[in-house]
């Protein structure tokens, strides 16, 4: 580890947050085009249309929790 922060290199811990950022953007996404491409109720194939709603938004949810804490950790600097 001492070696690490004597080259410059970030913590393997701050890889893992950079990974909970990426799949929290992922995430959020893809849960908004499940959301976005429901059909439209009334129509053909309209029966899934709340489920496929649910699903992204909750989607939608979760990523935003993964956004907010990787950044929270990630965006924190050195201490003083």
């Amino acid at each position: 580890m001492r070696a690490l922060q004597k080259t410059g290199v970030e913590s393997p811990s701050s890889y893992r947050w950079t990974r909970v950022l990426l799949a929290g953007a992922l995430l959020t996404v893809v849960g908004l085009i499940v959301a976005a491409t429901a059909p439209v109720i009334g129509t053909r194939g309209s029966e899934m249309t709340r489920v496929r709603q649910h699903i992204g938004g909750a989607s939608v949810v979760i990523g935003w929790v993964l956004l907010g804490v990787s950044i929270h950790a990630v965006g924190r600097g050195p201490p003083e």
